[in-house]
């Protein structure tokens, strides 16, 4: 069970433990059961249509799956159309903490003021900090980051569909946290510009990605997966 004592290496240890296990069997298992739900609704094949699932594993950890169809998908064909996001919150002393494994370079975290600010910011009145990070994923489950260097600390701007998020990277820079979100009415010109920048980037790319002898599927997925969800060229 994830407890405030433990450290940052703890954490993501039990973390990728067992999101490796809930990946290969209850989410595939869940991600069957999100398939024959989209065919008996017989849901819009252009419709992101998110569904999440809330589980608690052996180590007593609350977990929530988020499946959808993947936004570079212009129609819903079948599972192999639809992606998966994992992930796992506590409370502490400080407050609610989301953590979501990503890969073995990278452990994503996010601050209950990620949410409550959320919340706020785009005057959702959800009644609690859970219901806000259920709300994010759910809308902002893509987000591009870019690094800044400033006085020797790596600091980080996340881009989504409804705003920025704002962090820095810690711990030889393996572990991202995100600390407060930032509403598109509230951006300043520097953050707008550097958004139009990241997105040229990912056009780019996926032009050279596509110019490759030998494309790399996931990747050039995942590339537009960011362009249509941070620019928010989706329908839920």
């Amino acid at each position: 069970m994830l407890v405030e004592a433990m450290n940052p290496v703890e954490i993501a240890t039990q973390v990728y433990r067992e999101y490796s296990k809930i990946y290969f069997t209850t989410a595939q298992r869940l991600l069957k059961e999100y398939d024959r739900e989209r065919r008996k609704l017989k849901i819009d094949k252009s419709r992101i249509y998110t569904r999440h699932y809330t589980i608690k594993t052996a180590q007593k950890n609350n977990w929530i799956i988020f499946i959808g169809k993947a936004p570079s998908k212009e129609k819903y064909k079948g599972m192999e159309c639809a992606n998966t996001c994992c992930m796992v919150y506590y409370y502490t002393s400080k407050g609610f903490r989301v953590f979501v494994p990503v890969s073995d370079k990278i452990f994503v975290v996010y601050n209950g003021h990620v949410f409550k600010r959320y919340n706020e910011r785009l005057n959702l009145n959800l009644a609690s900090t859970l219901e806000a990070a259920i709300h994010y994923f759910k809308y902002n489950g893509y987000a591009y980051q870019n690094a800044i260097e400033k006085k020797g600390k790596i600091y980080t701007i996340g881009f989504c569909k409804d705003g920025f998020l704002l962090g820095k990277l810690k711990y030889n820079n393996v572990w991202l946290e995100w600390k407060t979100f930032v509403s598109r009415n509230l951006a300043r010109a520097d953050q707008d510009e550097m958004e139009h920048e990241i997105i040229q980037e990912l056009h780019d790319g996926i032009e050279r990605e596509l110019k490759k002898e030998t494309t790399d599927t996931i990747k050039l997925k995942t590339l537009r997966d960011k362009i249509k969800a941070v620019t928010g060229a989706h329908i839920q």
